[in-house]
């Protein structure tokens, strides 16, 4: 509705007769065609379970846009009791739509370099995935889940076939669950914060131990709207180790619980398809 609402006003002040006529008509198609061409992209991602966040470019081309059709559609109003009242909201209605076309561009490029695993043929998948893992380099697999919540777990068992190669999967919440279930030393946690890099390192080496498994994903950090430590929200840990080596890092997610719950969770497959690649071609 949002966009169709914007699309019908900048349609609607091509009709206007001035020296800007047909440079707003180029403005009108660039952004028309942009914002069919994200609203797809996001359609796309949306299948694959990828929420892509408003950027700051997408919200100053927003603001650009709405400020320079307001303007631009009461110029000829103002230009009935003022001239140059008409002439000057005429000009910077037309500069701000100017900006907002080139900020368009800006923002969808953007958008599409930043999510380009979207584009990807079926790295994102869970099939994909699965026929990493049973590849030419047969595994098995473990997860450990905290602010995911399952959610890896879930999309792995959807796959047919899981049980050839899904050993185990934990929802270790609770500190004491990480402590117990995965051999997290109390002090690590009490030192560092459940939601740490060092608590995630030991996480993941205790269940790849405690497993056996050839491949091991965790996961530990704030969904929020609360965090363990006050400005935290968002700030997580995502460990993966493969058959020769172990990888943890520390991302920032925005959004509300259930979008950084699911970022976490295409970012953990991400990381354990990209693993699993590297080391079937290191073989």
């Amino acid at each position: 509705a949002d966009k169709a609402l914007v699309c019908t006003a900048l349609v609607l002040i091509t009709g206007f007769n001035n020296i800007f006529s047909v440079y707003v008509l180029i403005f009108t198609v660039i952004i028309i065609i942009r914002e069919l061409m994200i609203t797809a992209f996001r359609t796309v991602a949306a299948t694959k379970k990828v929420v892509l966040a408003a950027d700051i470019w997408g919200k100053i081309k927003t603001c650009l846009q709405m400020t320079g059709l307001i303007i631009y559609m009461l110029y000829p109003e103002f230009n009935k009791i003022l001239p140059v009242a008409g002439a000057a909201a005429m000009y910077t209605g037309f500069i701000c739509l100017a900006l907002a076309t080139v900020f368009a561009v800006i923002s969808a490029c953007n958008y599409i370099v930043k999510n380009k695993r979207v584009l990807a043929d079926g790295d994102l998948n869970a099939e994909k995935l699965a026929e990493a893992i049973i590849g030419s380099e047969p595994g098995t697999i473990a997860v450990a889940e905290s602010f995911t919540g399952g959610n890896i777990c879930a999309d792995l068992v959807a796959v047919p076939g899981t049980s050839r190669y899904f050993l185990n999967g934990k929802v270790c919440y609770s500190n004491n669950a990480k402590i117990v279930d995965l051999g997290v030393p109390e002090r690590i946690i009490t030192e560092n914060g459940a939601v740490s890099l060092n608590t995630a390192e030991y996480m993941l080496s205790g269940l790849k131990l405690r497993t056996g498994a050839d491949y091991a994903v965790v996961t530990t950090g704030n969904a929020g709207p609360t965090a363990e430590k006050e400005g935290e929200q968002g700030v997580c840990y995502i460990g993966v180790a493969g058959k020769t080596k172990n990888i943890v890092k520390k991302y920032i997610f925005t959004g509300k619980r259930a979008e950084v719950i699911d970022k976490g969770t295409q970012t953990a497959l991400n990381m354990l398809f990209d693993i699993i690649k590297s080391e079937n071609i290191d073989n």
